[in-house]
């Protein structure tokens, strides 16, 4: 057992320790269960997406849906924007995907009325079903006495099909039948209140659903999660006093201009009675928010919240409205960012997720955002995203922070947020946050109407005649399994490196080998002996050979042969630096790309970027699995940090951290650091043979492997280093499960460690390294140092419309500028707010443009229309333009162009 077992199965190598299948030792809850309690081959398929059999099809995601919803429409209007295309295009896209046959079909059904009446009236109920007996004109009356409200002689049954669908899925998932679920209904339901439809909505689907599992499987804490981009009053105003449900809704507010124009749906509503706290809503209030916005407010709000009410059952409201191109949401988020959100929340619902169809009115959007939930609950790779290392906009961080401060007498990790943020205010030397409760006194204007308004109708990505564009990435995505020409079953490629060590005869648990031409209940063991082993083998071969296994594990990552990783080792890649010195100088000289290493088990605390020939390599240390030797409160020296190059070092000063500060330095910093980054390859090492390395709960190593499968396509390897007999079996079983399930995409229940109280140390070190990388990560700087809602809003709000891609800060280099720029520089825009293809106003060209930096209006050059010395003639005080394609600014007081630098 000197090297690898390589056994190949479509490309794939399978090897697993098979004491990690041992059903002696299962840890954790409910789904925790399928992966360390089952068999050898259940747990195979796990890992790999096998080809199952009836007998573990309880391992699969489950759907469900009915095309006799389809019958649900508008009779007097065809083309409303609720038509039965938004789901019969979900179905076609999926089945032409072959989603769906990779998944366990959940039968539909109608709802009882009884079921029903668990939310809804039962005067109302009967109204409802009285439409079927109705005429045209009768119908066309009886909907107009509700608020954006019709309903045919169908719709009856349609929505009775939407909530039975619902609540089969529901039971699936909680009866251990599926691990998680998406049904795909219509009517939607979220606005549907207890005697009143509303919004398109005839039944509450989620709400009546939430009220089924309590009643039912006698459920404490249930998580519903609303991303629609109208406010979902229906299932608040329901469960607005219970303790039992937490609702979470992100949604278009715009100071409740914005329908359903409710004043409830502000930051500062968040329940009644036993449930004060227990109702949480996320106010937008601007439009074209983006990716990172969305991000932000999952990462620093989101899961904190989710993990400490540790759910046992989520819903999802999952409206696609907020998608780009969609009329109704004017938002711009990408499709594939609902995968990252479907992944996130899995991490912390350990198989009982259940995902809803409610709104989504842009056809082409709608499908592609709905396939990509489907393949994050298929654990298929999730599509990188781009652009993210930009600034959260302003309004949202504000409705954060206003958020946290009204949420902090119930839930800890609200307050935990703001000692973070008034932590890296204080060690800016900046005021910390003002006592009140809004951070800045915000008010819709006309202005800001107006630049929505301009925008919208100029080229703006939300016009559906730019979405094209947009998702032609998505359209090109293929699974791995389609490159290949091969069935999309293979997940995990396991590799395990058993190094013989000098010092003993001992006997390793025997290992799983899977063959590729039999099914997975067929494997057979192969047993193996370190007894007679050669001790002849010297470290530095040692070393040398796993880090070429590493070398190549990589590269079939990005050649796509592989999809993610798992390298189990002993003792060779302890030290970290060494091997990612090693690798990231084998890769530069076969590939471009932007790797991230990251390392748990490291004495100090070190963010590294760094160029190697081709490859940008980033590289994070944060000792989860160590303790402090000693706490040094001088260690926050500056650091010298450049955009691509910089080397941030200080001492671990956590003593005897708890999982709450792993949980904490996690979520607030190192998960939004790496994403912001976007790598293109991960890899993770997590040293299970070091001393602390039973202080790292099994549920929080699953939890960040998970998340990390959000990043560079999912093409993430674990190298674990394991030990030879220092710790007892159950110890590395527990862990080992833990990472092999995250990496299979089963995930672990939260742990009630992550409720351990959090350090101070901890809230200190999240503050220095963001202000160290402030200049450097302008995401996290605007959340946990928002000096500029401080100070108050910028004049003008055409910085915050209108971009498909966010703004970066416009550094102004006096030396290579005139006079009258630097002397003027308190009138510039320090936000660029176009691309190179923001047409001119005037004659929509799109080449060479230019933007007026003291309005922002973009004007073609002087070689095509003239359009920019027009503007000039009209606004004489309107003297600098800007030419992102071309790097330059035109100053008019002295004629003449020079440069700029933006990043």
């Amino acid at each position: 057992l000197a090297s690898v077992w390589p056994v190949r199965r479509a490309g794939l190598f399978f090897v697993l320790l098979m004491r990690v299948m041992d059903r002696s030792d299962s840890i954790g809850q409910p789904f925790c269960e399928t992966v360390a309690g089952v068999d050898k081959s259940s747990l195979a398929t796990l890992l790999f997406n096998g080809e199952s059999g009836n007998d573990n099809d309880r391992f699969l995601p489950g759907y469900v849906t009915d095309r006799r919803m389809l019958l649900h429409k508008n009779i007097w209007f065809p083309n409303h924007i609720e038509t039965p295309e938004r789901l019969s295009s979900i179905l076609d896209l999926c089945d032409q995907q072959g989603l769906f046959d990779r998944m366990k079909k959940i039968p539909s059904r109608l709802a009882s009325l009884d079921e029903i009446e668990l939310f809804h009236s039962k005067d109302y109920v009967q109204q409802v079903a009285s439409f079927e007996s109705m005429g045209d004109e009768e119908l066309q009356k009886a909907s107009s006495t509700y608020d954006s409200v019709y309903a045919c002689q169908h719709s009856f049954t349609a929505a009775r099909l939407a909530v039975g669908s619902l609540l089969n899925a529901t039971e699936a998932v909680l009866m251990k039948r599926c691990v998680n679920a998406i049904a795909l209904v219509r009517p939607p339901g979220h606005h549907a209140m207890l005697d009143a439809a509303n919004g398109f909505c005839l039944f509450n689907n989620v709400g009546i659903a939430a009220a089924h599992a309590l009643n039912a499987f006698r459920l404490d804490r249930i998580l519903i999660v609303d991303w629609d981009v109208h406010y979902g009053q229906g299932i608040q105003q329901k469960f607005i006093n219970s303790k039992q449900i937490l609702c979470v809704s992100i949604h278009r507010h715009e100071f409740g201009s914005f329908w359903p124009h409710m004043p409830e749906s502000d930051w500062n509503n968040v329940g009644q009675d036993d449930g004060l706290g227990f109702n949480v809503n996320v106010p937008l209030n601007v439009r074209g928010l983006g990716d990172a916005d969305y991000l932000a407010i999952f990462h620093h709000i989101l899961l904190p919240l989710a993990i400490e009410f540790q759910p046992q059952l989520i819903l999802v409201s999952a409206g696609f409205d907020a998608a780009v191109g969609c009329p109704e949401g004017e938002m711009l988020l990408s499709p594939r960012i609902f995968a990252h959100f479907t992944k996130m929340l899995a991490s912390v619902a350990a198989g009982r997720l259940v995902i809803s169809l409610e709104g989504g009115y842009c056809i082409p959007s709608l499908s592609w955002s709905v396939s990509c939930v489907v393949r994050a609950l298929l654990n298929d790779p999730i599509p990188k995203l781009a652009g993210l290392n930009v600034p959260v906009n302003p309004y949202v961080v504000d409705a954060m922070l206003s958020l946290a401060r009204r949420l902090k007498p119930y839930w800890k990790c609200m307050g935990h947020l703001l000692s973070a943020v008034n932590a890296t205010l204080t060690r800016a030397n900046q005021k910390p946050l003002p006592a009140h409760d809004s951070v800045f006194s915000a008010k819709r204007t006309d202005q800001t109407e107006a630049a929505c308004t301009t925008i919208l109708e100029t080229g703006h990505v939300s016009n559906q005649d730019h979405l094209t564009n947009v998702i032609s990435d998505i359209e090109k995505l293929q699974l791995h399994a389609s490159r290949n020409g091969i069935s999309a079953h293979g997940r995990v490629d396991l590799r395990v490196d058993m190094v013989i060590q000098p010092y003993g005869d001992f006997n390793v648990d025997r290992l799983a080998v899977f063959l590729p031409e039999k099914r997975w209940r067929d494997a057979f063991l192969i047993q193996s002996t370190l007894a007679n082993a050669s001790t002849f083998r010297t470290r530095k071969k040692d070393f040398s050979r796993c880090i070429k296994e590493v070398e190549d594990f990589a590269q079939s990552l990005l050649n796509g042969v592989s999809v993610c990783g798992c390298l189990i080792t002993e003792h060779c890649v302890t030290n970290f630096w060494n091997m990612e010195r090693e690798v990231s100088a084998t890769l530069a000289n076969s590939t471009a790309c932007n790797v991230l290493f990251v390392c748990l088990s490291s004495a100090m605390v070190r963010v590294e970027r760094r160029s190697v020939g081709q490859l940008k390599v980033t590289s994070v240390a944060i000792p989860f699995i160590h303790d402090a030797t000693r706490v040094d409160h001088n260690i926050l020296d500056e650091n010298i940090v450049h955009p691509d190059c910089y080397n941030i070092d200080l001492l671990w000063s956590v003593p005897n951290p708890t999982t709450a500060d792993r949980l904490f330095i996690f979520l607030h910093f190192l998960l939004p650091y790496v994403t912001a980054i976007s790598p293109e390859l991960v890899i993770l090492n997590v040293d299970l043979d070091h001393p602390n390395a039973k202080h790292l709960a099994p549920s929080l190593l699953s939890f960040i492997v998970s998340n990390f499968l959000t990043l560079a396509n999912s093409r993430l390897l674990v190298c674990a280093n394991v030990p030879t007999v220092s710790y007892p079996d159950k110890y590395i079983k527990s862990s080992l499960t833990a990472l092999l399930s995250a990496l299979a995409g089963c995930d672990m229940p939260i742990d009630t460690l992550l409720s351990n109280k959090l350090s101070n140390y901890s809230i200190t070190m999240v503050a220095e390294l963001v202000y160290q990388l402030r200049t450097v990560l302008p995401t996290l700087q605007s959340v946990l140092l928002p000096v500029s809602l401080i100070d108050g809003l910028p004049v003008d709000m055409n910085l915050w419309f209108g971009r498909m891609h966010r703004p970066r800060p416009l550094k102004i280099l006096h030396d290579y500028f005139c006079k009258h720029l630097k002397l003027n520089r308190a009138d510039l825009i320090s936000y660029r707010t176009w691309s190179t293809k923001t047409p001119c106003k005037i004659c929509s060209n799109r080449i060479g443009n230019w933007v007026c930096l003291i309005c922002s209006e973009v004007f073609c050059d002087s070689n095509v229309n003239s359009h920019r010395e027009q503007h000039r003639e009209m606004q004489r005080n309107h003297n600098f333009f800007v030419n992102v394609t071309e790097s330059s600014v035109y100053c008019y007081l002295c004629n003449a162009e020079s440069g700029y630098r933006s990043y």
